[in-house]
């Protein structure tokens, strides 16, 4: 059934439409030039929007969802105190969930962007589908970096991923490194021992030169200024955890020799993952 206005009550709709516009413009603008912080203050507090209105209305959720993104991404706090605004977090992080998970991007793009949506909910319980989606994907993400990358660089893109690496996933990259004659290592403090002419290869002569490697005699060898017992912990921790190097012991003395990876690591065939 059609519904005939009449010339006055058109001019009164196109009035309050034009009124609406002009007032989303300007909450839209308001929104562009303010932190995080200052967002949901405006929006709830001062213009008293619901959750159900700031979801129907694209423009306003994706700005407010983005502003969240990239304040948290870059911070890792939202940077005011979110517990009141939970229900209007929890649901645009929601709705972006949705969108990311349906769009057609690249699987390892969707990952990581469904990963810093998982990181905006309040808890584990208003993430659920969220992470679930992130495992779901992720088994997507594995057979198209395989596909489209040799295999080592494929490795190593994954491993920089935000993925929660369950069993079936970490067999499926065990089975591939093996098949293409790779060893993984448990990267440590973020070192992949990738460089061939930094520290590690300094190591690796000074095992090789010298009769009794110890991690002072190292630090001599190398001529490290102010040398403590401390110094370069973190460096032997990764280099024994990846077997490119072990530990001996002789007596109360601890050396080094080349471990059970170094000819992988020579070989170029050592991945850190």
């Amino acid at each position: 059934m059609k519904i005939k206005l009449t010339e006055e009550q058109y001019r009164k709709l196109v009035l309050e439409n034009t009124n609406r516009t002009n007032f989303m413009n300007k909450v839209y603008k308001e929104i562009k030039e303010k932190d995080i912080k200052d967002v949901f203050p405006l929006i709830v507090d001062t213009y008293g929007f619901s959750v159900d209105q700031i979801l129907e209305d694209e423009m306003l959720y994706h700005l407010i969802g983005y502003k969240l993104l990239d304040n948290h991404n870059t911070y890792r706090y939202f940077g005011f105190n979110p517990r009141p605004y939970i229900r209007y977090i929890n649901a645009i992080a929601e709705k972006l969930s949705d969108e990311v998970f349906e769009s057609n991007i690249p699987p390892p793009q969707k990952s990581v962007e469904l990963f810093n949506l998982y990181r905006l909910f309040d808890d584990s319980v208003a993430g659920n589908e969220t992470l679930e989606r992130i495992g779901v994907n992720g088994e997507d993400t594995i057979e198209y970096i395989f596909k489209n990358n040799p295999p080592k660089k494929a490795i190593q893109l994954l491993s920089n991923l935000p993925l929660y690496w369950d069993e079936s996933m970490m067999n499926k990259i065990k089975d591939f490194a093996k098949r293409h004659g790779l060893t993984l290592f448990d990267k440590t403090a973020g070192l992949t021992f990738e460089k061939r002419d930094g520290m590690i290869q300094s190591l690796i002569n000074y095992i090789q030169d010298k009769p009794k490697k110890t991690k002072a005699g190292f630090l001599e060898y190398i001529n490290s200024r102010g040398r403590t017992s401390g110094q370069y912990s973190t460096f032997f921790r990764a280099a024994v955890q990846s077997g490119i190097i072990k530990k001996v012991r002789d007596g109360r003395t601890i050396t080094y020799e080349l471990g059970p990876n170094y000819e992988a690591w020579k070989n170029g065939n050592l991945v850190a993952f």
